[in-house]
Formats: C-alpha cells, structure tokens, sequence
C-alpha cells in the first residue's frame, strides 16, 4: 500500500487527539468507542479494488484508527464527532460501497460513500472532481437527488474545520430534548450538536475555498430537486437485490441465527438468565441503561465493546 506522507499523518493524528479532547470535555460518551486500532488498514486495501483513487488524508484518517465503533449502547447523536456525521469504521465504508456496485439505485459509481449525518445528507468523496491533489467531500442526497455541494476541499480540510469550529467556541450540544427553533420543525434531540451555519462558515472559510455547500445551507432551505423513485412492485414493500441480501445478511437462515446467538450472549453477559425474574431484570436493566448516562460502563453486556485497541499499538508501534 501507498506509504503516507508524514507531515499528512502527524496533522490527522493531531486532529483526532483534539477532536476527542474536545469530546471528553463535553462529557460524550462517544469518546469510548474512539479507539486506536489498525482494523483500518485492511479496509483501506479493500477500497483500493473500486478503482477509484483513494486520497492519501483519507488514508491516514484510517491509518492508526477503525472510526468509531457501532454500538447500541449510544443515540446516533451521540455518535457525531465530525460536526452533524459521525465516522464509520472502515467495515462499513467497505460495505456501503460494494453495495451500490451491486446495485446502484440511483448512485453514482465515481463516489465513494462516507459520512451519514442524522440530519439525512451525506458527504461522499468524489475523486474524480479533485483539484490540485485535493478530493473534494461533496454533500448529497444518495440516490434520491442528482444535485450536489462540495462541503469541504478535502478530508484533511474537513478535519481542519471541525478544529477550528471548537477553537473558536461555536458548537455545543443540547442537554436535553427540547422544542424546535422553527415553528413547525423538529424537536431537537438530547446530544445533538447546535451551531449556527454563518458563524460556522465564517470559520472554516479559509480552509475550503471551493465550498459552495455552506453558503446553500445559510440561504436555505436548500431545494435538492429530489427525483421520483419507481414504485414498489408491492405497495409498501422495498425488494432487496438477492446478491446484496447476501452480503448483508448471508445465506437464508444465517443471519437470524447469528441474531439469535448474539441476543443470547449478551443476556448471558448481562446476567439475564442468573436472575430470579429475568423479565423484571431487562425491564429494570433498559431503564437504568437509558436513564443513567454511566450504566453502561459497568454493564457486562458492553464490557467486550469497550476492548482497548490501543494495547496492540503500544506493543507494536505507531507507524
């Protein structure tokens, strides 16, 4: 594989210490699941195979790191760390990616999808629109919308821009669910991040010249021209393409085995089946693990969640 640049991978790495920092400080608990782990380099070699050109602040983003690890133990707001997208581990990025060759559904195949934000765009990187080495991360709809906004100039930049945006003391994060902003719009969810787009922009201006994205957003509301998707053969029902079924799921059986062994594991970690009343145990265990933001952390069901990958690096060294 590519050997990475130093100066590249010293300034990523610098950019995760401080965006974790930043998190801790918050008190996220997402910060558990940031862990070192070189699981990333073997995802990065799969991504080679799409042929598309992988750039190399991309690479050293997965370098040293798997993202952050999926967990149910946290809300999907919880899981944001870059801005309103949180950082897949490369598994899923591998994933999403063979799925859309199988079957497209509207996706363009120059793309390499990415970032999934709880707000319902995407920014995938699009190497056939770099520019002076730099692959841009465009924001878009999926397949539902052919019109796109480059977000940010490159990874490195992107990474960049969430530094400064902390630096500069413009993001926090709701404390609890409250009403929404706008009259008739979404309530606003516990750990979701709250930040006002001009400010944001005016801050992270420097570090991505041809962004046209944030401007889009400051006008807004942004008209994405979504595009009719055919109906369904049977009302209500989405039909998944038999070779993507397998790459999800496996063969017929598998997979609902493979739920039902997991399920049973953690219940066994938990210690479900050691209670004198199992059913009042899940019942009092879920509302201790939603009610009390510490639970978790002496939960014997996440204990194997929580693995420290960064062991294997201290051992073996960072390079």
């Amino acid at each position: 594989m590519t050997e990475i640049d130093r100066a590249i991978l010293d300034e990523v790495e610098d950019c995760i210490t401080r965006i974790r920092a930043f998190q801790e400080a918050q008190g996220r608990r997402v910060i558990k699941y940031m862990k070192r782990a070189r699981k990333g380099r073997a995802g990065l070699a799969e991504i080679d195979q799409f042929g598309l050109p992988i750039p190399e602040d991309f690479r050293a983003l997965y370098w040293n790191h798997n993202g952050t690890r999926e967990t149910i133990a946290i809300t999907k707001w919880e899981s944001n760390v870059f801005l309103d997208f949180d950082w897949p581990p490369i598994d899923s990025v591998v994933l999403s990616n063979k799925i859309i060759r199988i079957d497209p559904q509207g996706h363009s195949l120059d793309k390499l999808r990415w970032l999934h934000g709880s707000h319902g765009a995407a920014i995938d990187l699009f190497p056939m629109r770099a520019h002076d080495g730099n692959v841009p991360l465009v924001a878009n709809l999926e397949g539902i919308s052919t019109k796109t906004f480059i977000a940010f100039d490159s990874t490195l930049a992107m990474l960049r821009s969430v530094c400064a945006a902390q630096d500069a003391g413009i993001l926090r994060y709701q404390e609890e669910r409250g009403p929404p902003r706008e009259p008739g719009g979404r309530d606003i969810e516990a750990n979701q991040i709250l930040y006002d787009p001009k400010e944001l922009w005016d801050v992270i201006r420097p570090f991505n010249p041809r962004s046209d994205y944030w401007t889009a957003l400051i006008a807004g509301p942004i008209d994405w021209e979504l595009r009719p998707l055919p109906e369904p053969e049977t009302p209500g029902l989405v039909k998944t393409h038999p070779e993507v079924a397998r790459l999800l799921y496996g063969e017929p059986g598998e997979y609902a085995k493979k739920l039902a062994e997991k399920a049973e594991a953690q219940m066994r970690r938990a210690g479900v089946f050691d209670a004198d009343d199992p059913d009042a145990f899940v019942e009092d265990r879920l509302n201790r693990l939603v009610n009390d933001p510490d639970a978790w952390k002496d939960d014997e069901a996440f204990k194997d969640e929580l693995g420290d990958d960064e062991d294997g690096d201290r051992r073996h060294g960072d390079n």
